[in-house]
């Protein structure tokens, strides 16, 4: 039995890969740590997002033609609006999480390929090793937060040493919340302009 390419291409965007499900499983158990911690807001947020993603991995979602990329402009505007927004609103405010969910929305939109076929040729070597580097930070982040999470469980007067305990002090003065909305808005556009349809548009 033969299949035509477009045949091909349907069962390629309906089998879900190895990467795929991996990154899956690492955000579905992030999402049932929030549950045991009691997190509902976060566990909802990453409950949500391995919804998403696995319909996706799946071929569910339906494909999208990107006609043009975001410019830069677009992007550096939109930052600069999302950066003074969440620099001016209280820390763990409802506000700011309704700004934060909205801010990535809005990143997923602008990142999302529109097509499980794979581009013609390989990704280049730089952002090859810059996906594996992300990767391993993420992966130790979450092995960090883990780690912590149940030696807190098992000796109650240890003191917690999640990054977010560890950030705080800076954090909740104004200069560390600046430098750290700037670093952060500015590495999500970087990041963004090395997705789809990098360098069509300036």
């Amino acid at each position: 039995m033969s299949f035509s390419h477009e045949e091909a291409a349907e069962a390629a965007r309906r089998r879900p890969r190895w990467s795929e499900l991996c990154w899956i499983g690492v955000l579905a158990a992030i999402g049932v740590v929030q549950v045991i911690r009691g997190q509902w807001f976060d566990a909802v947020v990453y409950g949500l997002l391995v919804t998403v993603l696995t319909t996706d991995a799946v071929g569910l979602v339906p494909e999208r033609t990107r006609t043009r990329a975001i410019s830069l402009r677009v992007l550096l505007v939109a930052a600069v609006a999302c950066g003074a927004a969440l620099i001016a609103l209280p820390r763990h405010s409802p506000v700011m999480m309704v700004a934060l969910v909205l801010v990535g929305l809005g990143a997923v939109v602008v990142a999302w390929p529109g097509s499980r076929v794979p581009a013609a040729g390989r990704w280049p070597v730089g952002l090859r090793r810059l996906a594996w580097a992300w990767a391993g930070i993420v992966i130790a982040g979450c092995v960090w937060e883990l780690g912590e999470f149940i030696a807190g469980i098992l000796t109650s007067h240890q003191d917690s040493q999640a990054f977010s305990d560890l950030a705080d002090p800076a954090l909740s003065a104004l200069w560390g919340k600046v430098i750290f909305v700037v670093v952060w808005v500015a590495a999500g556009v970087w990041l963004l302009r090395r997705g789809p349809g990098r360098g069509r548009s300036r």
